[in-house]
């Protein structure tokens, strides 16, 4: 998964650079004030972590429904893609605004709950493959289990990864924006 991840990365950041001018000058202002703006602004956690929990859980579920698809592989290495492509944007945009503390303003962003996503959506990938593997495996059907043995082991990693995806979604409902808070001081 770090093929696919590192090539998104790396055409986010192209995007950014290649666009830089053009964006710069348009969004440089706005993005100063909605920064203070985030500094005061006041959160309804509890609101938020269903927010958060309804997104989180989505992707989980695309994930694992299209994974019993015959395009199943392919959009799942089309999720790393976009989740690369993504995170160089949203980094590069941050550095090139706001120099070293948007790099720190992003790095900020995702802790400490992405501790807990990675894990889970690393666990989540390997599953989506195996259940890919097992359903449309054609010469790799050596790889299918037995029956029982398949479901024992399919059933309790679905629900580990999303025991930890809902304790990364409550680090970032409850902990996340304190961390923030305390980042947003230095702007």
């Amino acid at each position: 998964m770090a093929l696919p991840f590192l090539a998104g990365l790396m055409a986010g950041i192209l995007f950014v650079y290649f666009h830089a001018d053009s964006w710069s000058a348009q969004h440089q202002a706005a993005n100063s004030a909605l920064i203070k703006r985030l500094g005061t602004m006041e959160l309804d956690t509890g609101t938020f972590f269903w927010y958060v929990l309804r997104k989180r859980l989505a992707v989980l579920w695309t994930l694992a429904i299209l994974a019993t698809t015959f395009a199943g592989m392919v959009t799942t290495y089309l999720f790393v893609f976009w989740a690369g492509i993504s995170a160089g944007v949203m980094a590069s945009t941050l550095v090139l605004q706001f120099g070293i503390k948007g790099g720190i303003l992003f790095a900020g962003g995702l802790l400490p709950q992405y501790l807990c996503y990675i894990p889970a959506f690393l666990m989540m990938f390997a599953w989506c493959m195996r259940v890919y593997l097992q359903l449309y495996g054609g010469e790799y059907s050596a790889y299918q289990e037995e029956e029982g043995g398949r479901r024992k082991r399919l059933i309790p990693t679905i629900l580990i990864v999303h025991g930890v995806v809902i304790t990364g979604v409550f680090l970032e409902s409850y902990v996340n924006p304190n961390f923030i808070a305390e980042i947003l001081k230095i702007f």
